[in-house]
């Protein structure tokens, strides 16, 4: 028997109920707390020699162009977020997805 997280099942259900986007929410929180933050932890020094090496490269490394075309001019940034907190992270997605949003109309 497959044993799944309360907070996967509570996403599900929202799935269910047609609330995407707070199911969206929930597994984005699950995928970055439960799931990518262990492996972050376990690899602190990789992470930290590859923060380290990205500031030698030219150009702004951390921050997704949102937009129909490759490479697009209007960049989500990570601003005051740290990409080594998990909450922070998740807060990125939503800037993301706020962005997307934007773009389609949705707001």
């Amino acid at each position: 028997e497959i044993q799944v997280d309360g907070d996967l099942m509570d996403a599900l259900g929202k799935l269910d109920d047609g609330d995407l986007a707070g199911a969206a929410d929930a597994i984005a929180y699950h995928e970055q707390v439960e799931v990518v933050q262990p492996v972050y932890e376990r690899h602190r020094d990789a992470f930290k020699f590859l923060s380290q090496v990205d500031g030698t490269i030219p150009g702004d490394q951390t921050s997704i162009p949102v937009s129909y075309e490759c490479g697009g001019d209007t960049p989500v940034t990570l601003g005051d977020l740290e990409i080594r907190e998990p909450l922070d992270r998740v807060k990125y997605y939503r800037r993301l997805m706020d962005r997307m949003r934007e773009i389609e109309g949705i707001r």
